[in-house]
């Protein structure tokens, strides 16, 4: 593997194999300076945020049961219900990140804050995987509590570093966001947003937490010419020899999105134009059929003797 230089702070020693990628992705720009006055009010400016956010998330558990009765008897879940949940763990993820200090950026119902949150939408849902999700959760839930006292920590000596020296420290910054990213999984997989229980990572030796860090590294393999940064470095893409799903060796899995039927949900930074579909989408929007060019006339035969008289 190559040697791996993020954009900020010291190298990063990549392990033997990279994690593979969890379908929630949660990542944002490390900063390398930051406010000391806007940490230091950080509670005051977070509090309307955070009342507002408090009165829309209590609508969750309600649509939460509703999303279980019908992904129970029709093994479907509709896109409306399933992306209006996902537009608020959206805001909660951009509320999460501003709370613990990692950006100075107002939330603002998570429009405009610089995070890349992805979720991907399942068409088929697993019946039992959600009749006992309650069940299945429990141990998430347990270790979230305990991730709770060290989020709680990190936060508080985050702030006194801002405060005084106006740097986040990296270390304690890399290790905030892979508790915030832990703990919106479990989020996502009690809301019945996703089937794929969340891994007990930090998601740090994720493909996508890596590009956020500015890390260059070689594939294992890639099925596709390798993408060359300023460097002349091979540099990491989305899916270029990662898989970018848990289960790589299921089929359905390790083919792209748009082939399993599975669209990402994403942020408002990563739209493209109006009326333009994501690249995933090709298949769903399939192009017109170039119009045929009209075909040149023959040629003339050769003219013979005979023909002239």
């Amino acid at each position: 593997m190559a040697l791996a230089v993020p954009t900020e702070g010291s190298p990063v020693a990549l392990p033997a194999r990279l994690a593979p990628q969890y379908p929630l992705i949660y990542t944002l720009p490390y900063p390398a300076r930051q406010s000391r006055w806007k940490a230091a009010l950080r509670l005051v400016f977070a509090l309307p945020e955070l009342v507002a956010l408090l009165l829309v998330y209590w609508l969750l558990y309600p649509l939460a049961l509703a999303d279980w009765l019908i992904i129970v008897f029709s093994g479907r879940l509709d896109r409306t219900l399933w992306g209006f949940s996902v537009a608020v763990l959206r805001w909660v993820a951009a509320v999460l990140s501003y709370v613990t200090l990692l950006r100075d950026e107002y939330p603002g119902a998570g429009r405009g804050f610089p995070i890349r949150f992805e979720l991907a939408y399942p068409v088929r849902r697993s019946r039992v995987r959600a009749l006992f999700r309650l069940v299945l959760i429990l141990p998430q839930l347990y270790v979230v509590q305990i991730l709770l006292v060290p989020l709680l920590v990190g936060a508080i000596i985050a702030w006194f570093a801002i405060v005084l020296s106006g740097q986040y420290p990296e270390g304690i910054w890399r290790l905030e966001a892979g508790l915030n990213r832990w703990i919106l999984r479990v989020a996502a997989y009690g809301l019945l947003l996703r089937d794929d229980y969340p891994p007990f990572t930090l998601g740090l030796w994720e493909p996508a937490t890596l590009e956020a860090l500015g890390v260059d590294f070689e594939p294992a393999s890639s099925a596709r010419a390798p993408e060359l940064n300023e460097d002349g470095v091979e540099r990491m893409g989305r899916v270029a020899g990662i898989p970018i799903w848990p289960d790589a060796e299921d089929p359905l899995r390790a083919r792209p999105a748009a082939a399993a039927g599975v669209l990402p949900e994403r942020s408002g930074l990563d739209a493209p134009a109006a009326g333009t579909p994501f690249p995933e989408d090709a298949a769903f929007f399939p192009s017109p059929p170039a119009p045929a060019q009209d075909a040149a006339p023959p040629e003339p035969p050769p003219s013979t003797e005979s023909d002239r008289r």
